[in-house]
């Protein structure tokens, strides 16, 4: 009896458990399928994960204005694809709506550390640490029309830098806010009730090319924005930063340059990912070398992501300043032609223009700097890989080894397969590295200056610190004190 008795006890304990376990299963199955799938997403190639994400990959179709940030980089194509928004009649666009008071004001040595608003307000700039906060703050009184919200260094900035933002030419929807600010000498603050209205009246949807934030700053704007929808525009790193040294914006050595670039790159990509798993269908990211090679399907494809179709305005701008986009999109197999027969140089202010900064002096070049980002009638394909021709192998070959990951994952050849397919037609003095050299003291400034942004890199991934940290700060990092004689010297060579 004892034994029955004890069977009995035995299977009870076993069906009360099983029945425990079976509840506790049913209850938490979906969250850990849940958990399962993010942690395998987190583990897919960027190109994979948009396959893997390619049903969910339209923008969700919204009540409202619909809202554009373009995300990308200095010499990235950025200009070409914001003219597919600024070319449409439909649309309120803003060509770097932040460059006046980051440039203006938030620079490392500028003197100015107040920001005025239209009703005459004035306002202390916030601390380092609260400027990224600040600058998204502003773009969000954009995405509202709220112009009141806005400095005047956005809205009218004092020349050479209010060039970015009243350009008639980049923004066709501003002609009476220009008109106004080239009228009125003083209390420019009374033009601002044109570009309230120009903003209002386009309720179709906004767009606004943005470099001077990162991927992680976005977040609050997604937030509070439903259908905003970020388009992260990338290019080749190797092309961009060759494309700075010839306009002569590169200030640091070429290291420098590739590593804070392609850090960013890295950075943005990852954080990308993290938040197209929060915010799903509102992130497109798309390679300048796609849009060159058929700009109108591209366009065609970028309005489609935003719901929309593409504008014959939009269309016909295309046609005329791509070089025949559409009758190039019939012939995507033909050979690209010899782009240039000139010799490379580097250009030579780059040997000084570096000093002005380090003494914390306005650059020779900044009056003149906001008017060498323009967009030429050309034909877009070859000019996008018209690098490969003419960038030195030294130069190429370092990139190379600097960018590797962002190279290799976003499915750009190394630059050893370029230069296979290339070679016939580089000229001889593009295929040798073509060293030059920045005055010694500049050099040894320069190095300081690079071992104390790559302590701090190491130190933001060490600590996972990316989250959150705006890769723009790198460049407002306080460069290194001059040591004893460097003042004197620097100044003597710019004599």
């Amino acid at each position: 009896m004892e034994i029955r008795r004890d069977f009995r006890r035995m299977l009870y304990i076993l069906v009360v458990t099983h029945v425990a376990i079976s509840t506790y299963i049913l209850l938490n199955l979906q969250p850990n399928l849940e958990h399962m799938e993010k942690d395998a997403l987190q583990g897919l190639s960027i190109r994979t994960l948009h396959q893997y994400q390619s049903a969910k990959n339209v923008a969700r179709p919204v009540n409202g204005t619909r809202s554009v940030i373009i995300l990308s980089y200095q010499r990235s194509g950025s200009s070409m694809l914001g003219e597919l928004f600024n070319q449409n009649p439909e649309a309120f666009y803003l060509f770097e709506p932040l460059w006046g008071v980051v440039h203006g004001k938030l620079k490392y040595g500028a003197k100015v550390k107040g920001v005025t608003y239209p009703n005459g307000t004035k306002r202390i700039l916030p601390p380092d640490g609260l400027k990224t906060r600040f600058l998204v703050d502003i773009v969000d009184s954009l995405l509202r029309c709220q112009m009141s919200d806005v400095p005047l260094e956005v809205l009218a900035s004092d020349p050479p830098d209010h060039h970015f933002f009243i350009d008639v030419g980049r923004h066709k929807q501003l002609r009476k806010y220009r008109n106004c600010i080239d009228r009125v000498k003083k209390h420019k603050e009374t033009c601002v009730q044109h570009l309230q209205a120009a903003c209002a009246k386009h309720t179709t949807f906004k767009a606004f090319k943005i470099l001077r934030l990162s991927m992680p700053d976005l977040a609050p704007l997604l937030e509070r924005h439903p259908n905003l929808v970020i388009i992260h525009l990338i290019r080749d790193p190797r092309a961009s930063l060759f494309s700075r040294i010839n306009a002569g914006e590169i200030q640091c050595d070429i290291d420098f340059e590739a590593h804070t670039r392609c850090h960013e790159m890295e950075m943005n990509i990852r954080e990308q990912k993290r938040l197209e798993r929060v915010y799903p269908g509102r992130f497109m990211q798309v390679r300048y070398e796609d849009i060159a090679l058929d700009p109108i399907a591209s366009g065609v494809n970028i309005y489609n992501f935003l719901g929309m179709e593409l504008s014959p305005a939009v269309e016909k701008w295309l046609k005329n300043n791509t070089m025949h986009g559409s009758e190039r999109s019939q012939n995507k197999t033909k050979e690209i032609t010899v782009l240039t027969t000139s010799t490379f140089r580097i250009p030579l202010p780059v040997q000084t223009r570096s000093i002005p900064m380090i003494l914390g002096q306005k650059s020779r070049n900044d009056t003149h700097r906001a008017f060498r980002f323009e967009t030429h009638k050309q034909n877009s394909s070859e000019t996008a890989h018209s690098w490969k021709y003419n960038i030195p192998l030294g130069v190429a070959t370092r990139i190379d080894d600097i960018c590797k990951d962002v190279i290799a994952d976003l499915g750009y050849e190394s630059f050893p397969v370029i230069y296979n397919k290339t070679k016939e037609k580089r000229t001889n003095a593009t295929s040798q590295d073509i060293p030059f050299r920045l005055p010694v003291i500049v050099e040894k400034y320069l190095a300081r200056q690079r071992a104390m942004i790559e302590k701090a890199i190491k130190q933001i991934r060490n600590t996972n610190a990316i989250k959150g940290r705006s890769q723009g700060s790198f460049g407002r990092f306080k460069r290194p004190p001059l040591l004893p004689g460097e003042r004197s010297a620097l100044s003597k060579i710019l004599s």
